[in-house]
């Protein structure tokens, strides 16, 4: 399991449990494309970080115990999709 799938599954797992079922369903989308297209998969996770209202604002209103981690997660995700798209650009 590739580091961006396991941040996935987490997040997928935070979203569902704070009843964010569209976000999830984003992000189990993207994760579904890895195994196809990695690229496809990184460009739909980075346009979820796009403008006013986007992941980058989202935080946990119902399991807000878990919100630092959650932030931590986040993060974590746009810095390996980032690394992927300059990877990519590489090659």
């Amino acid at each position: 399991m590739s580091e961006i799938e396991r941040i996935l599954d987490k997040l997928i797992t935070l979203l569902n449990q704070d009843s964010q079922k569209n976000r999830a369903e984003w992000f189990l989308e993207a994760k579904n494309l890895l195994s196809e297209d990695i690229e496809s998969s990184v460009s739909k996770i980075l346009r979820a970080y796009g403008s006013m209202g986007s992941f980058n604002d989202t935080y946990l209103t119902k399991i807000t115990r878990n919100n630092e981690n959650f932030s931590i997660l986040r993060t974590q995700l746009w810095e390996l999709a980032m690394e992927v798209k300059r990877e990519s650009r590489k090659k």
